[in-house]
């Protein structure tokens, strides 16, 4: 999964043109829109390897969803922010 996802990772294609994403969204386009096989999981661990890091599952006031976040770049600016803040950038 790696070799399918780091190409679009280095030229922020959707949906790593955002700098905060959730990765149910980006694993569901990802399988969508280019057929990339596997599971969610395998996709967590390539953010690990790409060097993102995991901000954990936020609850979503409107749907009641709770989706989990990765910061994809700049982590030194979102180091100091709440949940709230980071998820509106």
């Amino acid at each position: 999964m790696l070799n399918d996802v780091e190409p679009l990772f280095k030229e922020r294609a959707t949906p790593f043109h955002n700098t905060v994403i959730s990765i149910s969204d980006a694993f569901k386009f990802l399988k969508r829109e280019h057929n990339i096989q596997g599971r969610i999981n395998d996709l967590a661990d390539v953010f690990k390897k790409l060097g993102c890091e995991r901000v954990g599952e936020v609850k979503h006031k409107r749907t009641g969803k709770h989706p989990v976040y990765w910061i994809i770049r700049n982590y030194d600016f979102f180091c100091d922010k709440t949940m709230s803040v980071l998820l509106l950038h």
